[in-house]
């Protein structure tokens, strides 16, 4: 048993490229793909960037942004850094919302 808290992160992303994915496509949107081994390496560089930004564990993350291949790259991220990432969506009609 591991002594570090359970990041998803890890199983979802890592494990897939552990499991001899990483060539696979992850993502796909309609500018170009993006395989395991490059989601891996993009939600680390995220997930530096959000430490270096003074993210700490369980802080949220808004993502406001567009559905692209970026979106798994900041999400998976932010789950890496021990963030919470929390999705926007700015063109959802008011009566969905809740409120």
């Amino acid at each position: 048993m591991s002594d570090r808290p359970y990041n998803a992160a890890l199983d979802f992303v890592d494990g897939n490229v552990e499991r001899g994915r990483g060539e696979n496509v992850a993502f796909r949107d309609s500018s170009g793909e993006l395989t395991y081994g490059e989601l891996q390496e993009r939600s680390r560089r995220f997930s530096a960037a959000l430490g270096g930004l003074g993210v700490s564990q369980e802080d949220r993350v808004i993502l406001l942004m567009r559905d692209t291949v970026d979106f798994p790259v900041a999400f998976w991220g932010a789950i890496r850094a021990g963030a919470i990432p929390v999705p926007l969506n700015t063109l959802l009609p008011a009566d969905q919302s809740g409120m």
